[in-house]
């Protein structure tokens, strides 16, 4: 009897493999059908973008910052979606940040500010502003701090900002 079940939940499982390989693959074939360079909702990431996506953040944790952003740079490349895009772009400019390449940082961040829908802006905005600081920019600090106080009122972020705004 253990025996039967054993094997009924084998099957099952090597079913939903199959099921799970079949629909990667359709995924991975209409990713490349797509145009390079289409831009929101019409592309869609491949699993091996996203597998190379979560290869870069371990990079990056792992303090590799050049590996994170080679592989960053080259999920850019590959025509993904804005969704990721802006999420490379933001670890690209932590991984400057942390090298203490704060106006690379900059530019990276304000990248993250350009794209219409982004979960990262308000990090994006943090950050630019300890750049900012980190540069002796004081004015350009402060600003930047007050506008994640002003325009991003529910991020983790704001009593952090507005401790440092206070600082400056």
């Amino acid at each position: 009897q253990d025996n039967r079940t054993m094997n009924a939940r084998l099957a099952d499982t090597e079913a939903q493999v199959t099921a799970e390989k079949d629909r990667a693959d359709r995924a991975e074939a209409m990713a490349k059908s797509m145009p390079v360079g289409t831009k929101g909702s019409e592309v869609r990431s491949s699993p091996t973008a996203i597998s190379n996506y979560k290869d870069a953040l371990k990079a990056f944790k792992a303090k590799r910052y050049e590996d994170a952003m080679k592989g960053f740079d080259m999920i850019l490349g590959s025509g993904i979606r804005d969704d990721v895009a802006d999420n490379c772009k933001y670890w690209i400019g932590e991984c400057y940040f942390a090298k203490k390449q704060y106006a690379n940082a900059i530019k990276n961040f304000e990248e993250v500010m350009s794209y219409k829908n982004s979960e990262k802006k308000a990090d994006a905005q943090f950050m630019m502003a300890q750049s900012l600081d980190r540069l002796g920019k004081k004015q350009e600090a402060k600003d930047a701090y007050e506008k994640i106080v002003k325009d991003f009122p529910s991020s983790k972020n704001v009593q952090k900002a507005k401790a440092r705004w206070a600082r400056l």
